[in-house]
């Protein structure tokens, strides 16, 4: 009885322990499941930045149109004034649209890697919540386990009570 009684403790023990290293685990999970999500929301936060970004530049895009729009309409008029400087007019023309065009490619760059930084951002959050679902399960799991084997301690504590009072 002793000996049963021993090793009734040292499962006890055991369990314990085991219950330990998964509370441990959890709290681990937990805490990288947090800081996860601090990093996505950095993320967002950063992806607003640049989208604000895009969105003033965007506007100064905008204005600069407008003030190209203007200019042209001068040279169409100096054009009538001043024959003779046309093919130079027309270079600074193709110029200055060879650098609207930069900007606007340059533009579209930035916003294609915002768009993939967001793309992955949701990846990486679909990736998290499969996680922190796979560790609720089981957590689950184990503790269904753990249930089941304090049952089982709990009826051989009984059935040892039980042969102690028959035997005294």
């Amino acid at each position: 009885m002793a000996d049963e009684t021993g090793l009734i403790l040292a499962a006890l023990e055991r369990l314990d322990g085991k219950i330990e290293l998964t509370n441990a685990k959890v709290d681990r999970l937990s805490e990288q499941v947090h800081e996860r999500f601090g990093q996505i929301d950095a993320r967002f936060e950063q992806i607003d930045a640049r989208f604000e970004q895009v969105d003033r530049r965007l506007g100064q895009l905008d204005r600069h149109i407008e003030l190209l729009d203007g200019r042209v309409e001068q040279l169409r008029v100096r054009y009538e004034l001043l024959d003779g400087r046309v093919e130079r007019l027309e270079s600074s023309l193709a110029k200055t649209r060879a650098d609207i065009m930069e900007r606007i490619d340059r533009v579209q760059e930035t916003l294609d890697r915002t768009r993939d930084d967001v793309v992955v951002n949701f990846g990486a959050t679909d990736r998290v919540e499969r996680l922190a679902r796979t560790a609720v399960e089981d957590v689950r799991e184990l503790s269904d386990t753990i249930r089941a084997m304090q049952r089982r301690i709990m009826r051989l504590e009984t059935d040892v009570g039980a042969l102690k009072e028959g035997n005294a």
